[in-house]
């Protein structure tokens, strides 16, 4: 019983120095990587590229968000349940306003 206890704290002892190490590594290998600027619009490019990446799948969460308002407001609407509703009206909402999350950016003026 003795030496189980031992065990589980050398143990746990070397789980926590080996993840200290791991963590310190991925720090220095991300700190340590230069990048090198190429001349022209390719990096221009590839960032609005992501950009409009990051903006497809926002909008897809948007769609699922409504879609799940849409499907809330419907049940709670058959069983009569008030905080259902409002609930799905939330959801609803919300979604539409990740959906068009780009065109309420680009009328408030902010770029990317």
């Amino acid at each position: 019983m003795k030496n189980l206890k031992l065990t589980e704290k050398k143990f746990s002892r070397v789980r926590k120095v080996i993840s200290v190490m791991m963590t310190a590594l991925i720090i220095l290998a991300t700190c340590i990587i230069p990048a090198f600027a190429a001349e022209g619009d390719e990096v221009v490019t590839s960032f609005t590229k992501i950009v409009d990446l990051v903006f497809v799948v926002v909008r897809l969460v948007g769609v699922v968000f409504t879609v799940w308002g849409v499907l809330e407001f419907a049940v709670a609407w058959q069983s009569h349940d008030g905080a259902g509703r409002l609930r799905g009206i939330t959801l609803m909402a919300s979604g539409l306003l990740i959906v068009f999350a780009k065109e309420i950016l680009a009328y408030a003026g902010v770029t990317y």
